[in-house]
């Protein structure tokens, strides 16, 4: 198997600088999850993503509710805790699939489906609406392990890029299924590593990147805190104090009674 080198995108202008338009096209950043509930971690990354790329266009997407997940709390809930977590900062009275300026923005679109979507059907639709804006599907650094079991996983690529934010513990160490696919289909645009080790390392801007979809992208240079919502609920189970809460979130949950011990 060639080295991961190979599929590894090394851009070279600043991230840091406002992101101008490639043909006219805008940068959407689609950061989806069950949100259940949302924490510290989720904050970060959204606020690294603003202010790393401000010229984009960010969509928090809470995924549709399974019936299978008898601790989802409604979505109508999970939408009152996502703008609680982020006080005045979401982009008010404009739904994110009308959006054209930058901003946070939350994204309804998995909600309002009469079924659980598959990912790369709702990226399709994202495509539609905005054929000339590049897109991007955040992910953390763990899932490209087992991206290969998502349902049409191969679909995704052909709709957006994958921007993956480093967890603490977890190189970037995609299935061998999806390097074989990105390296038949020549998904990647250039590939290089700064050193030759396993942790490699990628300067995440788009700013000259022509393709509109189809490339991995690896964030290095941000890792959120330490903390999942598994790990949260676990501990408003057991009546432990949990510091990684905005305290109206967490008033939220206590109003509504969530993730007690019998729930």
């Amino acid at each position: 198997m060639k080295n991961i080198d190979a599929f590894l995108c090394r851009l070279l202008a600043s991230a840091r600088a406002s992101l101008p338009r490639v043909n006219g096209s805008r940068l959407r950043l689609i950061y989806g999850g069950t949100f259940n509930p949302i924490h510290c971690a989720h904050v970060e990354v959204v606020r690294h993503l603003s202010s790393y790329f401000p010229g984009a266009i960010i969509h928090i997407m809470p995924c549709f509710q399974l019936a299978t997940k008898s601790l989802m709390p409604t979505s109508q809930i999970r939408l009152q805790m996502i703008r609680a977590a982020f006080d005045d900062t979401l982009a008010s009275n404009n739904p994110a699939m009308h959006a054209t300026s930058p901003g946070i923005y939350l994204d309804e679109t998995e909600l309002m489906i009469p079924q659980p979507s598959v990912t790369w059907q709702t990226a399709k639709k994202l495509m539609d609406r905005f054929p000339s804006d590049k897109i991007a599907w955040v992910v953390g650094s763990d899932v490209l392990a087992t991206i290969h079991l998502w349902p049409d996983w191969k679909a995704l690529f052909n709709y957006c890029h994958l921007y993956v934010i480093a967890r603490q513990g977890c190189l970037m160490q995609p299935h061998h299924s999806v390097l074989t696919y990105i390296d038949d289909t020549m998904r990647v645009i250039m590939a290089g590593a700064s050193d030759g080790s396993s942790n490699y390392e990628l300067d995440p801007s788009f700013t000259t990147v022509q393709a509109l979809r189809g490339g991995v992208f690896y964030d290095s240079h941000f890792t959120p805190s330490q903390v999942s919502s598994t790990m949260v609920r676990q501990m408003i189970s057991c009546g432990v104090d949990c510091p990684y809460l905005h305290p109206d979130v967490l008033n939220i949950i206590l109003q509504n009674q969530l993730y007690a011990p019998d729930n």
